[in-house]
């Protein structure tokens, strides 16, 4: 047994040692793929939102008092669920809803004019009066998600609309933690947190799991202390009625969050996260759907934040915080996937046994810090699953083979504004639109 470990400590040595000698002969070049993204960009994102993850229970518990006597009024609620061929699950929605208790609450669940018998699935609980049910029965077909969206604010009647995707379920406090943000009359929109629902299925959906702890509860917890929040999330969000109707509604758009959310930050509204406003939905569990659904929200990142509001980079419309999220976004959306592909292909002609070394020390770190941020978010979480810190070591190679990829191919499509049609609108959509 000695001997073994003997050998294996050697190999290590040589392999390092090795190493360290073609990182000098290779020059600059391999040290930059091997040190400035983690340590100019994740190593500093991630541990600034730890610091903000862990101050927010402080500062949710001074906000506590101001928010109390906000809800003490009973502001009325209005929840809009667009639907679309969601018969299997908009009952447990709606029930989730139901269960939150809240005193004035009005729900509209809209019909995108489904051909699965959604309709009728959903008729006991508006004979209750549970549900106020509104359908699209337009001669053209279903109008998409943003028509639904506006369809269901044209009949809801509360101060406040809440938007929840029809294969989510909410926590029974949701719309308390949510609508208590709404203090702050500076406040526009709320975003919730949304956490996945069907982690237990496959290991790609557990990924994603690890992931969306991560990208939503941790990344955002941060950006929304530092006033940073780009959208609300689709699944889960809300807003001041009157504010959204005043910049328009949704727009006809496939990033109709996005696009809302940063209407709102034109017209002067803040935007803010809440960790605790939990929201359970299904994600992808085929490389496939998943493919398809990152294609198209990293398509909408570049069409709406960058080409529709390109105005808001600059600070003089919304200010710096704002202006710098975008411009980072824009690091790292667009610019840093080709310098990375550039980079791959350099080191892989001029030295691709360095190129290995490198890659596994990258992956070795990425995987720390991902364990270090999935350590801290579940701790400060509501939800405990220490399950999800199991999830680091496989995030590199999520990110790097699927998330990459789709990425630099999303990017580059919608540069050269090549198929841009979508199955998430209609045709209608399609033939009559005109894109930025």
């Amino acid at each position: 047994m000695q001997a073994v470990i003997d050998a294996i400590t050697y190999a290590v040595h040589d392999v390092l040692v090795q190493g360290m000698f073609h990182l000098r002969a290779a020059g600059p070049l391999a040290w930059i793929g091997l040190c400035w993204p983690m340590l100019l960009l994740d190593l500093p994102r991630i541990t600034a939102a730890a610091i903000s993850a862990w101050r927010e229970r402080g500062q949710e518990r001074r906000d506590l008092p101001a928010e109390r006597a906000f809800l003490a009024g009973k502001p009325r609620v209005s929840v809009v669920v667009p639907a679309y061929n969601a018969r299997s699950g908009i009952d447990a929605t709606v029930r989730s809803l139901l269960e939150t208790g809240y005193p004035d609450l009005q729900i509209v669940v809209v019909d995108d004019n489904s051909e699965d018998g959604m309709y009728e699935r959903i008729r006991p609980f508006t004979e209750r009066g549970d549900v106020l049910l509104v359908k699209n029965s337009a001669a053209s077909g279903r109008g998409g998600k943003p028509s639904a969206l506006n369809l269901g604010l044209i009949y809801a009647t509360g101060e406040f609309v809440v938007f929840i995707d029809a294969d989510s379920t909410v926590d029974h406090d949701l719309l308390v933690h949510m609508i208590g943000a709404f203090q702050d009359p500076r406040v526009g929109a709320v975003s919730g947190n949304v956490t996945v629902r069907n982690s237990d299925e496959n290991l790609l959906a557990f990924l994603q799991a690890g992931e969306y702890k991560i990208g939503i509860e941790l990344s955002r917890t941060w950006l929304s202390r530092t006033g940073r929040v780009l959208g609300a999330s689709g699944a889960s969000c809300a807003f001041r009625r009157s504010a959204l109707r005043a910049v328009g509604g949704s727009s006809s758009c496939r990033a109709e969050d996005l696009d809302n959310s940063l209407m709102l930050r034109r017209a002067g509204y803040q935007l803010v996260f809440r960790p605790k406003a939990v929201v359970r939905t299904e994600v992808p569990t085929t490389v496939r759907r998943l493919f398809r659904q990152r294609q198209r929200w990293d398509r909408d990142v570049v069409q709406v934040a960058f080409r529709k509001h390109r105005g808001l980079m600059d600070p003089r419309a919304a200010g710096w915080a704002l202006a710098s999220e975008l411009w980072l976004q824009v690091l790292l959306t667009v610019v840093l996937p080709y310098a990375c592909l550039a980079w791959l292909v350099l080191m892989a002609i001029r030295s691709p046994d360095l190129l290995l070394l490198i890659l596994g020390v990258t992956v070795l770190f990425s995987a720390l810090i991902n364990a270090l941020a999935l350590a801290v978010t579940v701790r400060c979480s509501i939800e405990r699953n220490w399950r999800l810190v199991a999830t680091a070591p496989f995030l590199p190679f999520y990110s790097a083979f699927i998330l990459a990829p789709v990425r630099l191919w999303s990017t580059t499509v919608e540069l050269l504004r090549v198929q841009r049609e979508d199955a998430y609108l209609p045709q209608s959509y399609w033939r009559n639109a005109e894109l930025p």
